[in-house]
């Protein structure tokens, strides 16, 4: 985008002339590779320094953003001629990674083929060519000589390589898409690519045998029409995909189904699609139940367009199902069934518990669909354990008719056509049913099924009262509820096999959910998020493992859970002054093995009553917590800070600290109490540093370390004005610091009034222990190590004085365009002097350990007492040594760049 007049004029007056001219290469490339093509070129005209810089870049894509950016008015040959003419012209060192594409407007490929040898020319790596699927690119010879090759992503290229062509030996990651390319040549580029470890071939044209031997190979992504896969010694295989674009001739070529996949015990991830499965299987139905090597480690299993009724596709499928014990997931894609008709002894020899596995892993619309199957289908999905009510079955049913009807029918059909265990049931998206009758009716049919994992999620507007019949669920293991009333019968006792609880804005007294809870002595999971008030919660779970509790409560107790690891607690109102005491330094001492705690500011609170006389740690260590996260701390109020101090000093082995810190400029909440002097100092140096030094001001308050700048700016009220928003983030500074600050940097404050209020902010760090400015009564910088003068007034006699006092100096700057007249240079430890100034007479006196030196001047005078051949005696450690020729005009002894010449001449022979 092109900046407007004004904004370059005010880019122009902010900004140094030279800010851009004074940053590394290294900053430079950092900064360029990071943005389009068209950008970096763009920033050749910020200076002549900037001029050439995108001409060194190791990464370039040309692609449709590029062209969009060139004169549309010029064709779009002329347009790309120009932009490689540039390229080719202006480039200097490697490029690494290069992307083409939308290049479908090209007249002919000539001007690539020198692109592909200037490549090869320079250290090409990464390399990706797209070219449009009417006119292939020839690849020409120089592209087989890009030895050091390791990513390359070809799109429709023609491949014909010289006899002399070997292979790419570094190759990595190789995706070739509609290539030609013959089965022999491709089976020797990856047999030859020895570390190649990701394949994509999408190749449409008809290949024999595709021979697949990269011992490193993860990863492996087949679409096209092949009649012989060998996948052989790719013991690393991770993830196989096989499409097959054409169904496999009888002639295919032979594969041993059952011991296929051997050769690569590791699989995690396989997708086939029916084509693959009968090329696999060679379209035999004789397949045997199990694979002779179980697929222990595969976790994933993705088959499409699987006919139900073809034994060819159906086989092999259960068989890889049968054979991989350790499946997490299967999806399954069903094709249109076929026009012949359906041979019943098929289906009559599919295992009931194959079918099973098949159902339950569908919608419950598409599992009741395939009753139109066979007559053994027909009821297939009434015996399945697992059914999910929910918004995907409502949009199934015929919308005219109102919702309470469909359900009736469902519900009618569920209870009616139904047999066996359900151990499973989702209830969900019920708001537009009128009452709840049918579903008491549901929970009874339920609940004579042996349910054991229950979810009822109702609407927030009308919860639903639990019927008796629910709490004779014996066998409830898993149960989840929201919006429900909980008012069990006085016989209820106990879920005695519960291992999870969730329950969501429930209605409950604190005494059913105690009882609810130390009744369930298996229980490991326990979420709570409820708003209405509870008094007193005593959670005695002996296996408990997480805890998270969202609500108003005043008192929670956690006893008898000794192997809790995960705790979360976040309180939805302020504890009240009448709120139950907890004893905060030994609250954490029942669940010693804690390793994720998550506390906002109200449970902080809860937890330590409110006191603010916390001692700083726990009576007990957690030396098992890894990850503490604090949510909406204020730092000013004792009342939150104090115990979350204590935590983080009591948890030796912390990995993560994540601390969410509330905003008191313009808040709601105000300081209640003001920090003791050391209570930052009492932190570990890590966790300082860690948790406040490397967070931007806006989000950390207290610190010993201050950035003023243009991201503090970003985060107020632009509404205000600058001198506003400034003056109240100072004033809070004044008025809420407390501890020492050590280093303040002060920038983009160009829109500010008037200076008067940086004069306060200065006496105060002047007070703060301040190591970067001077306090008001100036006696020397007796620990100063380094000191940027930048086009700043002061007197020669001053900037002396504040040399001669400063023993410790090792880096000086001085960029001051006004005139001095004499500066003596006195600092017995000075490394490096970076001198742009107009001044008379410069004298250096001991720099015994000088080695940079770097004098650019409008108008300088090398004052010594001897001959120019002994000026560098005071400085016989320099090794870097910078002139211009200004610095030499007012030289007291007459001297030229030659006799400066011969003088570094001397002291490099005495070297």
């Amino acid at each position: 985008m092109m900046l407007s007049k004004e904004e370059k004029e005010l880019c122009s007056a902010t900004l140094p002339s030279d800010i851009l001219s004074n940053l590394p290469e290294n900053v430079l490339d950092e900064i360029l590779i990071r943005v389009p093509l068209r950008d970096a070129v763009g920033t050749s005209i910020l200076s002549k320094k900037w001029r050439y810089n995108w001409c060194r870049l190791p990464g370039l894509t040309l692609d449709q953003t590029l062209w969009d950016t060139t004169n549309k008015s010029i064709r779009f040959v002329t347009r790309f001629t120009d932009i490689i003419y540039h390229l080719l012209a202006l480039h200097v060192g490697p490029i690494t990674k290069f992307i083409l594409s939308d290049i479908a407007k090209l007249g002919n490929y000539s001007k690539i083929d020198n692109l592909v040898l200037f490549l090869s020319r320079n250290g090409i790596q990464h390399l990706v060519l797209q070219f449009p699927k009417n006119k292939p690119y020839k690849l020409p010879s120089s592209f087989f000589t890009c030895l050091q090759m390791r990513h390359l992503s070809l799109h429709h290229c023609s491949i014909q390589p010289l006899s002399t062509f070997t292979g790419f030996s570094e190759l990595v990651k190789l995706e070739l898409y509609e290539v030609t390319i013959s089965s022999e040549m491709l089976g020797s580029l990856i047999s030859h690519s020895q570390l190649l470890e990701k394949l994509v071939l999408h190749i449409s044209s008809s290949l024999d045998h595709i021979q697949i031997d990269a011992p490193k190979l993860k990863s492996f992504d087949f679409t096209g029409n092949v009649e012989l896969i060998s996948l052989k010694k790719v013991p690393f295989l991770l993830e196989l995909s096989l499409f097959n674009t054409e169904v496999p001739s009888p002639g295919t070529g032979q594969h041993d189904f059952t011991k296929y996949f051997e050769s690569f015990p590791n699989l995690e991830h396989l997708h086939l699609d029916y084509r693959s499965l009968q090329l696999l299987a060679a379209g035999s139905y004789d397949i045997a139940t199990k694979l002779s090597s179980p697929l222990n480690g595969l976790k994933c299993l993705c088959l499409s367009d699987i006919c139900l009724d073809e034994l060819a596709e159906l086989s092999p499928a259960l068989c890889l199902i049968r054979s991989s014990p350790y499946l997490q997931y299967i999806q399954i894609k069903f094709k249109a069934f076929s026009d012949v008709p359906l041979n019943l002894l098929k289906v009559r020899n599919l295992p009931e518990n194959v079918l099973d596995e098949i159902l339950i892993r569908m919608t419950l619309r598409d599992a009741v669909r395939s009753s139109i199957l066979s007559k053994k289908w027909r009821y297939s999905w009434c015996r399945l354990p697992e059914l999910t009510l929910d918004q995907t079955l409502w949009d199934t049913t015929d919308q005219s008719i109102c919702f309470v009807t469909r359900f009736t029918d469902i519900i009618y059909h569920l209870l009616a056509l139904h047999v066996g265990p359900i151990t499973k049931f989702i209830l969900s998206d019920i708001a537009n049913l009128g009452n709840y009758s049918k579903i008491d009716n549901l929970v009874l049919f339920l609940s004579k099924n042996g349910i054991q994992h229950l979810v009822l999620q109702f609407p927030k507007h009308k919860p639903y009262k639990l019927p008796s019949s629910f709490f004779t669920c014996s066998r409830m293991s898993h149960l989840s509820l929201h919006h429900c009333s909980i008012q069990p019968l006085s016989t209820f006792t106990r879920f005695s096999e519960l291992v999870k609880l969730e329950l969501y804005e429930v209605t409950i007294s604190s005494e059913m959910l105690g009882s609810l809870i130390s009744h369930s002595q298996l229980l490991e999971k326990l979420v709570l998020q409820i708003s209405s008030i509870l008094d007193h919660i005593p959670i005695d779970a002996p296996k408990l493992k997480s805890f998270d509790f969202t609500g108003n409560i005043e008192l929670i107790s956690l006893k008898k859970v000794p192997f809790l690891l995960e705790l979360s607690l976040f309180n939805t109102v302020a504890p009240s002054p009448e709120t139950g005491q907890h004893d905060f330094t030994k609250y954490f001492e029942s669940f010693p093995n804690l390793e994720h705690l998550h506390l906002d500011y109200r449970s902080l609170k809860l937890l330590a009553a409110e006191s603010y006389d916390i001692a700083a740690k726990l009576s007990s260590p957690l030396n098992g917590l890894k990850c503490l996260c604090l949510s909406d701390i204020c730092l000013d109020s004792l009342a939150e800070l104090s115990p979350a101090l204590c935590l983080i000093r009591s948890s030796p082995y912390l990995q993560d600290i994540q601390i969410k810190v509330l905003m008191i400029f313009g808040g709601k909440r105000t300081c209640s109490a003001t920090l003791p002097l050391d209570a930052l100092s009492n932190l570990p140096e890590n966790v300082l540093d860690d948790i406040l030094i490397r967070k931007p001001l806006r989000d950390a308050v207290r610190l010993p370390e201050f950035v003023f700048d243009q991201t503090l700016g970003d985060t107020t009220n632009e509404s205000i004005s600058l001198v506003t928003r400034f003056t109240d983030i100072i004033y809070h500074l004044l008025a809420l610091h407390v501890g020492p600050i050590t280093k303040f940097i002060l920038s983009d404050i160009a829109n500010l009034g008037n200076y008067s209020k940086i004069d306060n902010l200065l006496l105060f760090l002047s007070r703060n222990g301040i190591q970067h400015l001077p306090p008001p009564t100036f006696k020397g910088f007796s620990e100063l190590v380094s000191l940027e003068l930048c086009e700043l007034k002061i007197s020669s006699e001053m900037l002396g004085s504040l040399l001669s006092h400063s023993p410790l100096l090792e880096k000086l700057v001085m960029q001051i365009s006004s005139i001095l007249d004499c500066i003596q240079i006195d600092a017995p430890k000075l490394k490096s002097f970076d001198f742009t100034d107009n001044i008379n007479i410069l004298s250096l006196v001991k720099s015994p350990f000088l080695v940079k030196l770097s004098l650019v001047s409008a108008a300088v005078t090398l004052k010594t007492e001897t001959q120019l051949s002994k000026y560098f005696e005071v400085c016989p450690a320099l090794e870097h040594l910078h002139f211009d020729d200004r610095s030499l005009q007012k030289s007291e002894m007459d001297v030229d760049a030659v006799n400066l010449y011969g003088c570094i001449l001397a002291i490099k022979a005495e070297k």
